[in-house]
């Protein structure tokens, strides 16, 4: 799986992921692309359960990183060693004893789940299907958790499923869900229109509860709106050679909005950041 991380990363092509990041501005949307985000060990987490959930006929891909130090914890993944050991174990994916046991605890928590099993969200389909497209000049690319005729499906580990769906929100699933749902029409010549879109939430932590979302027409109309209108503005970017910031290089002449409505008891709210999966 690693070999096809790799693989699909090097693959031209715009990735929802990156897109979404225009929406704050080109110029960050540029800057990522140029800087990729580095694996935090929660994305460590998430490669080895979706490889289990999904494919647990692969398992034997992964190799326990189970060096220990004089205190009888696991060595950091650094030095001459951790070294020797990729190099060793290259195109394997590399985990913990404790990770490895957590992916093992999620993918049976995920796959006996009944709702999970009365769909059929995870049976007779593809698991980690790759899709390549183009809009007008623009290469595209998604790489889908699990496809069936007419069903994609997306899995997520959450810290807290009881705030899923406010992080779901903040952090665009429904746009990247229809953009995935944009590459299957464009990709499946087998397609039936619009397939219907499902979300796999599942908690990283015991008990390991997992809830089944069933993306509404008006969350993929909007989502669908905000990633077309994500593209169009990077294809002027690309046709200009331009990257504007925030305000555009014009001054912004006023501190507040004139008008703010977005629904927000906002005296109830606070800036704290929550770790996301």
């Amino acid at each position: 799986m690693i070999t096809e991380k790799i693989a699909y990363n090097t693959l031209p092509g715009v990735r929802i992921s990156n897109l979404i990041e225009i929406e704050k501005s080109p110029k960050h949307y540029r800057y990522l692309v140029d800087h990729p985000r580095k694996q935090s060990s929660d994305m460590s987490l998430g490669t080895v359960s979706h490889l289990l959930t999904l494919e647990p006929e692969r398992e034997s891909e992964c190799v326990v990183w189970d060096h220990e130090t004089e205190s009888g914890n696991v060595s950091p993944r650094r030095g001459k060693s951790w070294d020797a050991f990729v190099t060793e174990n290259k195109g394997k994916i590399i985990t913990t004893p404790s990770e490895i046991r957590a992916a093992r605890a999620i993918a049976r928590a995920v796959r006996s789940d009944p709702i999970v099993e009365r769909a059929g969200l995870l049976r007779g389909g593809r698991a980690e299907y790759i899709m390549r497209w183009e809009d007008g000049e623009v290469q595209c690319k998604g790489r889908v958790d699990y496809v069936t005729r007419g069903c994609v499906t997306d899995l997520k580990t959450t810290n807290n499923l009881a705030r899923f769906q406010y992080m779901a929100k903040r952090l665009a699933y429904h746009v990247k869900m229809a953009w995935y749902g944009m590459g299957h029409e464009a990709c499946d010549p087998y397609a039936e229109g619009y397939p219907e879109l499902y979300i796999i939430a599942v908690e990283s932590q015991p008990p390991h509860d997992v809830a089944v979302y069933h993306l509404s027409r008006s969350e993929v109309d909007e989502g669908l709106i905000r990633a077309r209108d994500a593209l169009e503005t990077l294809k002027k970017c690309l046709e200009t050679d331009t990257w504007p910031g925030f305000a555009g290089g014009e001054m912004i002449r006023s501190l507040y909005p004139t008008v703010i409505d977005d629904g927000i008891d906002w005296s109830n709210t606070d800036d704290t950041t929550e770790q996301t999966d």
